[in-house]
């Protein structure tokens, strides 16, 4: 069985975070939104939700080769590259 590992790197409600790890199969990592935990844990990691506050450049998005899919928490899609993200076919919310 595959295992997916989710990592959150903002505040979520207890609500939210009980909804991710539901699955049999999610592996759920916090960690501070501070870029350097989150550029290590992106190493192993197929899904990131965080907030603008962390910056996802093609540099970042080199390190995380499994990562399939950004959830932005916020209004908005700044800090991201899309078009580093898309060439690598992360999916961008």
């Amino acid at each position: 069985m595959t295992s997916y590992q989710i990592v959150v790197a903002t505040d979520l409600s207890v609500d939210s975070l009980a909804l991710l790890t539901h699955a049999d199969d999610v592996t759920l990592y916090t960690v501070a939104p501070k870029q350097r935990n989150v550029r290590d844990a992106l190493k192993t990691a197929h899904a990131l939700i965080a907030r603008d506050e962390v910056l996802l450049d093609a540099e970042v998005l080199d390190t995380a080769p499994l990562l399939k899919v950004i959830g932005r928490v916020s209004a908005g899609l700044n800090g991201i590259d899309i078009e580093a993200a898309t060439a690598r076919g992360i999916m961008v919310t």
